[in-house]
Order: structure tokens, then sequence, then C-alpha cells
């Protein structure tokens, strides 16, 4: 499936009602839309770090 759209989203901090908000503005539509969330891992320190690789 070919998406219209890929708008991508930072941490949202358990804030769903900003999210909704926020995709109610974007007039996100999960059929022709995917909505990407970047959490903030590379943040996180050691432990997390696998979650980055450089090639």
């Amino acid at each position: 499936m070919a998406y219209k759209r890929i708008p991508a989203v930072g941490d949202i901090h358990g804030m769903y009602d900003k999210l909704i908000a926020l995709m109610e503005k974007i007039r996100f539509k999960p059929e022709k839309d995917l909505l990407a969330f970047r959490p903030m891992y590379e943040r996180m320190g050691k432990p997390h770090q696998y979650l980055v690789q450089k090639e």
C-alpha cells in the first residue's frame, strides 16, 4: 500500500489529548496516511544506544 502522507510526530510524553488535536488539525486519515512516531531514544544513554545504528 502506498500512503498519501507520512506525518512524523516526536515523543508525545503521554499527551494523548494534544496528539488527538494534532491528528484532527492535519486531518489524519488512517486509510490513506501513516503516522510515524519518532521517540527520543538517542538521548536516553548507553543502554538504548543499540537502537541507533550507523552503517
